[in-house]
């Protein structure tokens, strides 16, 4: 009486698996779902989905949608976007866990996911980082030459390089003070 025991601790229950590990989500699959859904009504608003992410952060999930449209998107535009995809996503998409749904710009430094986004920015200082590395190296940053048949030109130290789009991990504009945005 009166003495405290120990437990033994080399005996630990059952691991503990989070619901995450159970209902491993298809984020590829989640994606493609949403542009689906999203890429013919935002192209009626005379929009564009530039890039859509679904990543898990902190202690939830969140759906990050990078909307831009000629002239620059506002902030308007972004509460609408946000508002009709939620209902759109909450009324449509199979199996969504639970999100937080941030729609934004892309910013001065954009992603560069098409071949159009290329072609629309040709001139312009960009960052492109390899799947596979080049030249003992995966990023390149130089000037946006061209952008046909899947296959996009960067001038980097005057030196012309050629990258197929499938070959490119991601791509971002690089904004240099001074430099227009258009």
């Amino acid at each position: 009486m009166g003495q405290k025991t120990k437990k033994d601790k080399s005996r630990k229950g059952a691991p503990r698996v989070s619901k995450d590990r159970i209902r491993r989500v298809d984020a590829d699959r989640i994606l493609e779902q949403v542009r689906k859904l999203t890429g013919a009504a935002l192209e009626a608003e005379g929009m564009d989905l530039v890039l859509a992410e679904f990543k898990r952060e902190g202690g939830g999930y969140i759906l990050r949608l990078y909307v831009d449209k000629e002239g620059g998107i506002t902030l308007g535009d972004c509460t609408m976007v946000s508002r009709y995809v939620g209902d759109l996503l909450d009324a449509y998409a199979d199996e969504m866990p639970r999100y937080r749904l941030e729609v934004s710009s892309p910013g001065l430094d954009r992603p560069l996911t098409r071949e159009d986004h290329f072609r629309r920015f040709e001139g312009r200082t960009a960052l492109i980082v390899t799947k596979e590395p080049r030249e003992g190296r995966k990023k390149f940053r130089g000037v946006l030459s061209g952008a046909s048949n899947g296959v996009i030109t960067l001038v980097a130290d005057e030196v012309p390089m050629e990258f197929a789009l499938h070959e490119i991990e991601s791509a971002r504009l690089q904004y240099k003070h001074g430099e227009s945005t258009c």
